[in-house]
């Protein structure tokens, strides 16, 4: 496992100049790491704009948005895209240290973004109109990091930063409406298939009077229970 501990550490392990100690926008294309998984000890929000198997490692669903996929992660979290990739093979890694934060407008607030806490299976699923958004986001990031370091530097980067992660609360927002909406669909196709068999008259035994046989759930909807196994 590869052991990040600063900044400059990634800019040098991933081929990218460093612009300010604490701050880098890299361009994750064809990334070179021996490694099967690597460890951030600072923050790190991962823009994956193609993944080899459609980003299901990083739980996204037929019924997902699949234009590109966004996953956070904390100081210490360990990241293995898949089997085969430690990172994706084409996107932006957006790293900075907590210390960037200290009295600025995202110090304590950023405890407030949960989905720096989710699982890689959790992971955001972006429309081509969400993904215009947060690559303008990063743009900004990225032009203020060319912009020479002065008092200001750290308010505005943070600032950049929480306006990013404002849209990205949005979307996770939208996201959880259109999988609750299809979660309530597939519930009530199951509740339909209960009945039928509850009508067929196949509940002789008053001791399995209460469920048909798991196989059958499994046949007529599996789509159920694999939606079921990722928090949504």
């Amino acid at each position: 496992m590869l052991d990040i501990k600063t900044v400059y550490e990634c800019n040098r392990c991933l081929g990218c100049k460093t612009l300010h100690p604490q701050v880098s926008l890299i361009n994750l294309e064809s990334p070179n790491l021996e490694q099967e998984a690597v460890k951030f000890e600072f923050y790190a929000i991962l823009l994956i704009e193609d993944c080899p198997d459609g980003c299901y490692c990083c739980g996204r669903k037929y019924y997902d948005y699949s234009n590109a996929t966004m996953v956070f992660l904390t100081p210490g979290e360990i990241f293995r895209m898949s089997e085969n990739n430690t990172l994706p093979n084409k996107g932006y890694l957006l790293a900075f240290h907590p210390d960037l934060l200290f009295h600025t407008s995202l110090d304590n607030p950023i405890k407030n973004y949960t989905f720096f806490a989710y699982h890689k299976e959790e992971a955001l699923h972006l429309s081509q109109r969400e993904t215009a958004k947060v690559t303008c986001c990063l743009e900004n990031i990225e032009d203020e990091l060319h912009h020479a370091i002065d008092t200001h530097s750290g308010t505005i980067l943070s600032r950049h930063i929480e306006l990013l992660l404002d849209y990205c609360t949005r979307y996770y927002e939208r996201q959880f409406i259109t999988r609750e909406n299809k979660n309530k669909a597939i519930l009530e196709k199951l509740e339909r298939l209960l009945d039928e068999y509850i009508i067929s008259g196949k509940l002789e035994n008053p001791l399995w009077a209460y469920l048909p046989p798991v196989p059958n759930i499994v046949r007529q909807n599996w789509t159920f229970l694999s939606l079921t196994s990722t928090t949504c």
